[in-house]
C-alpha cells in the first residue's frame, strides 16, 4: 500500500484499519494468483520434459504405454491404468532427477505388472537396482 506524502502515520493506521477486510481479501487473492502462476509454470515445464523422459526410459528398457497425461494430483506422483495410460504429477518437477526417474520407471513397470507384487518389485529392481532406496527417499517428500 502506498500513502500520500502528507498523510500522518496515525491517519494511515486508521485508514488501514478501516480497510482491513479489503486488505485481507486482496492479500489472499494475491497469494492464490502467485500459486496459480507457479502451478502453470510447473505444468508447462512438466509437459515439455516428462513425456520425453518417459519415452526415453520406455525405449531404453523395452516398455510400451499408450499415452501420458500430466495432472496436478494431490496424493500420487503417478499412476498407470489397466490400459497402460500413464498419469504423471506435474509436481514431479520439484524433485531431484533420480526420483523422477524412479517414478517414471515405477509407472512403466506397471505396464507389465499391474500390482505391487514381488514380481513387480523384482522387475523394477532389475531396471533400477537402487529402487528401494529411492522409494524410501520419495516417501520422505510431500506433494506440494
Amino acid at each position: 500500500m502506498t500513502l500520500p506524502k502528507k498523510m500522518s502515520f496515525s491517519s494511515a493506521q486508521k485508514f488501514a484499519h478501516s480497510q482491513l477486510e479489503w486488505i485481507k481479501l486482496n492479500a489472499k487473492h494475491s497469494a492464490e494468483c502467485s500459486r496459480a502462476d507457479e502451478t502453470e509454470h510447473l505444468r508447462a515445464q512438466a509437459k515439455e520434459y516428462l513425456p520425453k523422459k518417459l519415452q526415453q526410459l520406455a525405449d531404453m528398457h523395452g516398455f510400451k504405454y499408450k499415452k501420458v497425461t500430466i495432472k496436478n494430483m494431490r496424493s500420487r506422483w503417478g499412476s498407470c491404468s489397466y490400459f497402460n495410460n500413464i498419469n504423471l504429477n506435474l509436481n514431479l518437477m520439484r524433485l531431484d532427477e533420480d526420483l523422477i526417474k524412479y517414478v517414471l520407471l515405477h509407472e512403466l513397470v506397471h505396464t507389465v505388472e499391474k500390482n505391487h507384487s514381488a514380481k513387480f518389485w523384482a522387475l523394477l529392481q532389475k531396471h533400477l537396482p537402487e529402487a528401494l532406496e529411492l522409494r524410501k527417499k520419495l516417501k520422505s517428500r510431500t506433494i506440494s
